[in-house]
């Protein structure tokens, strides 16, 4: 018997604006990383080059952190090549963003958090952890010497206001930080690795999923545009600088449209027969916000502290990809 064809879902080109377009334009058929990978990407390290300068309150401060989780064959997707050229990016526009290869204890990732004095009263330090086996974090976390971890990284998507050693061998305090999670794994790892109960303690819904889409090979590559890149790396700075603990809201427009969204999207999981796929959808508005806040902090004029509903819309259409994806 034949198995049903799965039709991969497209990353939608609304969300890939302002300075994503930029960055997929100097990317584009230089390699083999499909768009939704590069926006993935780009947007984690975005969050955490902003870290907690900027957010929005929705029951408590919303920041532009992400966990994000390319899903794709081992070579062929180009997953590593994604973070690759990303990373550079991330450490000409601030190189105080600690990247971490991988993650083994609790008691390791607090160390991170906890090791450097805090550059200001309002931020901690800023992780981006990188997890090249993403099913092999779960296999761990469920023996003893891992024994904490995917809860306190689940503690962490919340940046909250501090986060504690959970095995308090070694009292450590780690104050205002903020964590950013790229994960990357096989579909088949993942459905492996992946069971009920990390759907439903809230782990596996924080992420954002991205498929893989076969592009074009590329033999012979040249370079990405340095003068284009050194640019965006320049407003990346700036942005930073502009944006200290300061709170954006939703302009009459968005809040009228989000009210609409967010009770049908409640309602849909209301109705939603598979236990599952409502506990999966669960976080899905709340990662909006999160892209929203960030299109709103890049691409909004100085002095203009509102989500706008262009930006809003933007964000769903992404958060519908997402949807799919799972």
């Amino acid at each position: 018997m034949n198995e049903p064809k799965v039709t991969i879902p497209t990353f939608p080109e609304n969300g890939i604006r302002g300075i994503f377009e930029t960055y997929l334009s100097v990317m584009d058929t230089r390699n083999e990383v499909c768009p939704g990978y590069h926006f993935a990407v780009l947007k984690t390290l975005i969050g955490s080059i902003l870290g907690r300068s900027g957010y929005m309150y929705s029951g408590k401060p919303i920041y532009p952190n992400f966990y994000t989780c390319l899903i794709g064959p081992t070579g062929e997707a180009r997953k590593t090549t994604a973070i690759f050229l990303g990373h550079d990016i991330l450490f000409q526009s601030d190189p105080d963003v600690v990247f971490l290869s991988g993650l083994a204890t609790p008691e390791g990732l607090i160390n991170k958090l906890a090791n450097k004095s805090l550059p200001s009263k309002y931020e901690g330090v800023r992780l981006i952890a990188v997890l090249s086996e993403f099913a092999s974090l779960l296999k761990k976390s469920k023996k003893l010497s891992g024994e904490g971890l995917i809860q306190l990284l689940s503690d962490a998507y919340d940046m909250p206001p501090y986060l504690d050693n959970p095995t308090r061998k070694k009292a450590l305090r780690a104050v205002n930080p903020c964590i950013s999670v790229i994960a990357l794994s096989t579909q088949d790892w993942l459905e492996s690795s992946l069971d009920i109960s990390d759907i439903r303690g809230g782990f596996a819904n924080r992420f954002c999923y991205y498929l893989n889409i076969v592009m074009p090979d590329v033999f012979d590559s040249n370079p990405p545009d340095t003068p284009i890149l050194l640019d965006m790396i320049e407003f990346l700075q700036a942005r930073r600088l502009v944006y200290q603990n300061v709170r954006f809201l939703f302009d009459e427009d968005c809040l009228t449209f989000g009210k609409s969204w967010y009770s049908a999207h409640r309602a849909q999981l209301r109705n939603e027969p598979n236990e599952l796929v409502k506990d999966a959808m669960q976080r899905l508005d709340m990662n909006s916000r999160k892209l929203a806040l960030l299109y709103a902090m890049l691409e909004n004029s100085m002095d203009d502290y509102y989500i706008h509903i262009e930006q809003y819309q933007a964000a769903i259409e992404v958060a519908s990809y997402w949807k799919d994806a799972m």
